[in-house]
């Protein structure tokens, strides 16, 4: 069978398939002479050996390692406005302020880098670029306007958040995690600390190990199922949410001469809802001159959720009666202050609040520093029980059998336990226990927009902080 001849014509007129020309670099050679030279889909394959150059890729070509060999780059690599480049990977880059800098391009890959050790910039987006970086151990993190996903690495230096948004998944930050714009989620993470400041728009920690002190000022905060040395909260008119988490070993701050205050968690700043539940504060430090507190609410205008949590301070000898510190203690002004179903151990007194401001119910207290101590500053709880709790110590922490806690929270069914049934003093209390949080891989979005003790279920596989406040399912 013959093809009509206009067919014939057509086929004869497609242009052949374009072939990638492979430009090899030598040692001593110039990377830049043969990028220069290249046309977008081109390879740069480089041998094995260490290049002190500065190299800046403007075009979509592809640099690569001989198989077999290790190449290192002691000068910036740098992504100019390069649309759609190939993924960069497998080379070591950097050296003193050297490191991979990507210019308002994207999205790019960077997979399995590696750094010098010395102290180089790391990988530096800005702009508009957009970022994707997949295992290795660069030196640092920087977002400046970019959006940038870090998975599945070693960050030997800090990460530093000035950027529309930046996820960190399932890898370590030997520094710390610093945040002043845009939106950060940082889920099954460990970092050596993590800050934010009031510029930043959301802050979202699930399952987050902070090895140092966490200090945030966001607009939106969620810290679920995440652990810290201490939490702190600064910012003005925020939604923040601490759930089912776990602070441990307080934070030291000055407040005379020779004198230091140990806090779990400050609440602090201005006209702020806050939200505490089923987290557990321990080992904050028994302190000269009574100066500890497990949650310390400063501030005005807030209003305050303090549920089904455990306060456990560090036990030491008490020479004097000066070892006077709070379970929880409310200063300021708060609008409106919740404190249910919580246990408190091992304090010198439980609650300090002013008359009038908190309402304080439900709450088990055990061996404080005087059987009597259960509160001070003229707060009124109601139901306060005093009894050993005989729970147990575990992520997420458990009661034994007979525990005086079962069952024992407020009676308002708004508070009930998961299953129905009425609320269990603690940690593993309350509509918001999940004991899986430690395990899913997808948190169940919370509205602060709701009754700040109203749940919705469901399975969006992300938080969203238009609420401020979640829990999470399987």
């Amino acid at each position: 069978m013959k093809l009509a001849p206009c067919l014939i014509l057509l086929i004869a007129s497609l242009p052949a398939a374009a072939v990638p020309t492979t430009h090899v670099v030598l040692p001593e050679e110039s990377i830049q002479a043969k990028i220069d030279v290249a046309v977008p889909g081109d390879i740069i394959a480089i041998f094995g050996g260490t290049y002190s150059q500065d190299v800046t890729v403007n075009k979509a070509v592809r640099l690569v390692e001989v198989k077999g060999e290790e190449v290192t780059i002691t000068g910036n690599v740098t992504f100019a406005a390069v649309t759609d480049p190939p993924p960069f990977q497998g080379l070591t880059v950097g050296g003193p302020n050297k490191g991979i800098i990507v210019n308002d391009s994207g999205p790019l890959l960077i997979r399995n880098t590696g750094n010098t050790g010395n102290s180089g910039l790391g990988i530096k987006a800005t702009g508009t670029s957009v970022v994707f970086v997949e295992g290795g151990s660069p030196d640092a993190i920087t977002a400046n306007g970019a959006r940038m996903e870090v998975s599945n690495a070693t960050v030997t230096g800090g990460v530093s958040q000035g950027g529309a948004w930046l996820d960190i998944f399932n890898s370590i930050v030997g520094g710390s995690v610093s945040q002043s714009a845009g939106k950060l989620n940082i889920a099954s993470s460990t970092v050596g600390g993590l800050s934010s400041t009031g510029s930043a728009q959301e802050t979202c920690c699930f399952r987050l190990v902070s090895t140092g002190d966490v200090n945030l000022a966001s607009p939106k905060v969620w810290f679920g199922y995440s652990k810290a040395r201490s939490f702190g909260f600064s910012g003005s008119n925020a939604k923040v949410a601490v759930i089912g988490s776990e602070i441990d070993g307080g934070k030291s701050q000055p407040i005379g001469a020779g004198d230091y205050a140990f806090f779990g968690m400050i609440l602090a700043g201005t006209s702020n809802q806050y939200a505490i539940a089923n987290s557990v504060i321990k080992g904050v430090p028994w302190a000269w001159k009574g100066g500890e507190v497990g949650i310390r609410c400063a501030g005005v205008g807030h209003r305050i959720s303090i549920l089904n949590n455990w306060l456990d301070f560090i036990p030491a000898a008490r020479y004097w009666r000066e070892y006077t510190g709070d379970g929880i203690k409310v200063e300021g002004n708060p609008v409106a202050c919740r404190i249910l179903n919580n246990i408190i151990t091992r304090a010198g007194y439980g609650l300090n609040a002013p008359f009038g401001v908190v309402d304080a119910r439900n709450n088990l207290m055990w061996a404080l520093g005087d059987p009597a101590w259960t509160h001070r500053g003229g707060v009124a709880p109601v139901d306060t029980l005093y009894a050993d709790p005989l729970a147990v110590v575990g992520t997420p922490p458990t009661l034994q059998a007979g525990s005086p806690c079962i069952n024992a929270g407020w009676t308002n069914p708004i508070f009930n336990d998961l299953d129905g049934t009425r609320n269990d003093i603690g940690p593993s209390g309350g509509c918001w226990y999940d004991p899986s949080g430690w395990t899913t891989e997808k948190p169940v979005v919370i509205s602060y927009d709701l009754a700040p003790e109203q749940v919705l279920g469901g399975d969006d596989p992300e938080v969203i902080l238009s609420g401020g406040k979640a829990v999470s399912q399987p």
